[in-house]
């Protein structure tokens, strides 16, 4: 190299103008508008340049700092400076490098090579005190490239902007940044990176494995570009202590994994969320097993899209604060393929507003063994209707305050499958008129049920022949709830309510354990005694009685039709629960008792009116016979209190009895008694009125008056003591 002053190549000049100023500390600045010969140095200088700043720091005493230049050749820069004693600062914005840069295993204060054009980019182990500048790179080659920074360690901030946009039909275009240790943030907003499917398999479009970043890492858009990554994105183990920022990123890997932060910790909040621009998109899977975020994950309006795969998987992942699937002012949060949140922790809510899933044959949203601290809302935007095409799986998870689901849910088998869920406060549902599946709610325990009066369930159940399921069924078996919601329903019930306005909520209730048995011929798997049971207790202890006792009746009425009893038994609990409300309803009884007492005093009523026909019915019972007269003096004998004619005859005020030849003996009509009392003494056994002992059947009466009255006597006798037990609430089954 010549030394500033002397004569040389035009190459010399430039070189010498590098040396001269940078020694001043001034940054050399070639104009675009210059010659390419006078602003042209070789990587040899470069090179030698830095050598010397190592023994003579007034080389370049703020460092070297070259804008625009062009330069020859590879520059090679290996094992330069150390961490004791860094080479100065290296800015080679918007020059021109023929060949590659390697600074693989060096130091620097700091290295700009914003706007810098290169054949390739090696800078393995490199150590900046102060950060790395590298925005707008462009590169020569059109083939593959690759920036290999693995093993970076910065002090301050990273800035790799609009990597791989110079050329946009690269080939491939892919950045490792795996086991880097910055101490600021990472931006590479705007980049598009890409790897080849004949790419080795360990490779990624984006390596950061194992990279520990203090502050946040970027990659969104920037001014002019969405951050698009094609291929594999890794952060597996990452430490990121401020937010990941994917605001409008587009991540595609339709054979794998788009975007894969298995045990990544990030600080505070990790946004996949759309921005003003861009709508956030993912086509693979977006893994985040065992992730660790401090804030929250924010996807609104984000598009994940893997059908009958995993779009979204979080197994035991844990995020401090809520997770945020919704829709955003712009877009609607969509997602084809599975939401696996199993076994995850999240210290917020859970919030899916006006959502669109679709799981197909897989699950839509799982949830088993999670554990959400506040709510869990499966609801309705602002715009636009939650819809879940799939299962919703929540068995075994634990919601600290609320579970929300009110929408349009749809699947072949199950759209709930909530077995043993735990929700601390309530569940409110309100499925679409269009939703259809089953519910399976079996062990689950919530602290309020919240489902519009029993009607907010959706479509009942339907069974055409032949067809499939259609309608909302519901497996209850095991299902707790402490209360249910005082919200009058907002559509009338089909069956006509009783009177009492505390007796509405029987009907529905009945219709809503119904949803339990949908078919013609229910089997004895269908019977479950536990969600009657557990609905009549709820009522008994929200006040209503009645309503709690109306369901314990159709208890019995479910399990006849289930075939749990043979069929005499069931023709018995039949009359049971018509006349007593199987024990349960003591006005009915005391409605059967009355009813039957009415009965009796009809027929006694009608017994003692045929006493006028020549046949006696109810005769005395104390007074068999009667003797006629003495014959020896009619005057004086005793009279009968019947005149027969025409053997008897009349003489004015007299009557002149004839003589009979013998003494007759006939039964006496019974006229005295009170047929009310009557019936009544025959019915009550244990009530001694002795009205029954004054009158009796007559031995001329009819042999159906004589069986009836022993019958009418025996029925009696059971239905008051059945009405006794009923009343007494001996023949409960259960606390209603």
């Amino acid at each position: 190299m010549a030394e500033p002053g002397q004569a040389g190549s035009v190459t010399d000049g430039a070189e010498q103008r590098v040396a001269r100023s940078l020694r001043e500390g001034f940054t050399v600045t070639f104009n675009a508008s210059e010659p390419a010969a006078e602003k042209t140095v070789t990587a040899a200088f470069l090179r030698n340049l830095l050598l010397g700043c190592v023994t003579d720091p007034s080389i370049a005493p703020v460092g070297v700092a070259i804008v625009g230049a062009t330069i020859t050749g590879n520059l090679s820069c290996v094992a330069f400076g150390s961490t004791a004693a860094p080479l100065p600062a290296l800015d080679l914005s918007k020059c021109e490098l023929a060949g590659k840069l390697d600074l693989t295993d060096s130091c620097f204060s700091s290295v700009t090579l914003t706007g810098c054009s290169m054949h390739g980019l090696k800078a393995t182990w490199l150590n900046v005190g102060n950060g790395l500048r590298a925005d707008d790179l462009s590169f020569t080659s059109s083939d593959s490239i690759v920036v290999d920074l693995q093993g970076l360690v910065a002090g301050g901030d990273v800035t790799i902007k609009n990597l791989g946009r110079s050329a946009p039909n690269l080939a491939t275009c892919r950045l490792q940044l795996h086991h880097s240790r910055i101490g600021g943030s990472l931006f590479c907003d705007g980049a598009k990176l890409v790897k080849q499917f004949s790419d080795k398999i360990e490779d990624a479009a984006l390596d950061l494995n194992g990279a520990r970043i203090a502050g946040n890492v970027s990659l969104t858009e920037s001014d002019h570009h969405r951050f698009e990554s094609t291929g594999e994105t890794r952060l597996l183990g990452a430490a990121i202590d401020g937010q990941l920022l994917c605001a409008g990123a587009f991540f595609r890997n339709t054979d794998g994994d788009a975007l894969s932060m298995d045990r990544a910790a990030i600080g505070r909040s990790a946004f996949l969320d759309a921005s003003k621009r861009y709508r956030f998109e993912a086509e693979g899977v977006v893994r985040l097993v065992g992730a660790t975020i401090g804030g929250q994950l924010s996807c609104e309006g984000a598009s994940f899209r893997n059908p009958k795969k995993d779009a979204l998987l979080m197994l035991r992942a844990c995020v401090g604060g809520s997770v945020l699937l919704r829709a955003s002012e712009k877009y609607r949060f969509e997602a084809q393929g599975t939401i696996d949140l199993m076994g995850a922790k999240i210290g917020g809510r859970l919030s899916c507003l006006g959502a669109r899933l679709e799981g197909a044959h897989a699950a839509a949203l799982v949830l088993t063994g999670a554990e959400v601290a506040d709510k869990v809302l499966l609801i309705e935007g602002k715009t636009d209707q939650f819809h879940a095409d799939g299962p919703i799986r929540l068995q075994g998870a634990r919601i600290g305050s609320s579970l929300e689901c009110v929408g349009k849910f749809l699947s072949a088998r199950e759209i709930f499958d909530f077995d043993n869920l735990s929700v601390g406060h309530s569940f409110k549902v309100r499925l679409d008129e269009e939703s259809g599946g089953e519910v399976w709610l079996r062990g689950a325990h919530v602290g309020e049920l919240d489902d519009d009066g029993g009607q907010g369930w959706g479509p009942r159940p339907l069974l055409p022949p032949p067809g499939p399921l259609s309608g909302v069924s519901l497996r209850l078996d095991g299902f707790v709830y402490d209360r249910l919601s005082s919200s009058a329903p907002s559509e009338p019930v089909a069956a006509e309510p009783p009177r009492r306005v505390p007796n509405e909520i029987w009907p529905r209730r009945i219709q809503w354990l119904g949803r339990q048995v949908f078919t013609l011929a229910p089997r004895r798997d269908d019977y479950f005694p536990q969600p009657h049971e557990q609905l009549a207790k709820v009522l008994r202890l929200m006040g209503h009685d009645y309503a709690a006792r109306r369901v314990a009746c159709h208890k019995s009425e479910h399990e006849t039709a289930c075939g749990m009893v043979s069929w005499p038994m069931s023709l018995l609990l039949w009359f049971y629960r018509r006349f007593f409300g199987a024990g349960y309803l003591p006005m009915r009884a005391l409605a059967t008792v009355l009813a039957f007492w009415l009965l009796g005093t009809g027929l006694i009523c009608l017994a003692r009116s045929m006493n006028d026909v020549d046949s006696v019915v109810l005769a005395r019972s104390i007074a068999p016979v009667e003797l006629v007269r003495w014959l020896g003096i009619p005057d004086m004998a005793p009279k009968s209190p019947t005149v027969e004619e025409p053997r008897d005859r009349k003489s004015g005020e007299r009557t002149i009895y004839a003589p009979h030849d013998k003494v007759q003996a006939r039964a006496l009509p019974c006229a005295e008694i009170k047929a009310p009392l009557y019936a009544l003494d025959l019915m009550v056994p244990f009530v001694g009125l002795h009205t029954a002992d004054k009158c009796d059947m007559s031995e001329g009466a009819a042999w159906w008056w004589v069986y009836g009255k022993a019958i009418y006597e025996i029925i009696g006798w059971v239905i008051v003591a059945v009405a006794a037990l009923t009343w007494a609430g001996v023949l409960r089954k259960d606390t209603a």
